[in-house]
């Protein structure tokens, strides 16, 4: 994953949600990501297990988006990631678009098993 601090986009959440966070992550466990869904008045965060060789991990691996938990910083994708992104490599990408050929887009989506808060714009915690 790339780390280089000039290179993604720090993210702070309320308090009250990275300290519930905290208590469910293991330190310096690196293979874990974040999944941020953005509701009308609200937002749920996801942790998951990253898992080498799925289709997604092209997002978290390049994603220049980082969760700031307890010193660390952690991949935080969101969910248009799944509505708007692709999983293609950027290569694969960029050579198809210059030959104008774009065989079957690669999309996919999270099942989503890991632990969740649902969180207002104040921090507030909605779900126990």
């Amino acid at each position: 994953m790339n780390n280089n601090e000039s290179e993604f986009i720090p993210y702070i959440f309320p308090t009250s949600v990275v300290d519930s966070l905290s208590n469910k992550i293991q330190k310096n466990d690196k293979n874990i990501f974040f999944l941020l869904v953005v509701k009308t008045d609200t937002f749920s965060i996801y942790v998951e297990h990253f898992v080498i060789n799925n289709s997604y991990q092209n997002w978290i691996r390049y994603t220049n988006r980082k969760i700031y938990i307890d010193g660390s910083f952690y991949p935080l994708i969101f969910e248009l990631d799944e509505i708007f992104g692709t999983t293609t490599s950027v290569p694969e990408f960029l050579k198809n678009a210059k030959y104008e050929t774009y065989p079957l887009i690669n999309k996919t989506a999270l099942i989503l098993h890991g632990y969740h808060i649902d969180f207002d714009r104040s921090g507030k915690i909605l779900n126990p």
